[in-house]
């Protein structure tokens, strides 16, 4: 299930919890640069969160940025092709793999969903590790 409000009901000008190609591409670029910088994490928090929460967060990278940073480890990634969740046996995501035009990436099911709430716009956020992914 996609979450995109936050628990007064606000969806900070979202209509729905549907990421664009280039929403979540600057999410696997986050995941990029934190799974080979885990420092980076200071810098990896939205880019839009004044306008959801009132103010933005001090040394957030920019979208431009973060491409930057992601060039050294592998990307930028720009072209998500597919994507693949992998399941523990009681069903948490384990894994999650990506194939993109810059080639394939894996990420751990824990480190997806803690980057994942910290750079997805406006409220979108996973409560658990218990999330699916779908390419439509």
């Amino acid at each position: 299930k996609a979450w995109y409000k936050t628990r007064s009901g606000q969806s900070c000008g979202r209509s729905h919890p549907w990421l664009t190609q280039e929403e979540l591409a600057d999410i696997i670029n986050a995941l990029i640069v934190y799974s080979r910088d885990n420092g980076a994490i200071t810098h990896l928090s939205q880019t839009d969160a004044g306008s959801c929460w009132g103010k933005a967060i001090p040394d957030t990278w920019s979208k431009d940025r973060l491409r930057q940073e992601a060039a050294r480890f592998g990307g930028p990634v720009s072209i998500i092709d597919e994507i693949r969740v992998e399941y523990t046996t009681s069903g948490y995501a384990q894994n999650v793999r990506i194939n993109t035009d810059k080639g394939e990436f894996s990420f751990s099911g824990a480190d997806f969903k803690q980057v994942f709430n910290l750079r997805a716009p406006g409220a979108i956020h996973l409560k658990s590790r218990l999330f699916n992914l779908v390419k439509i």
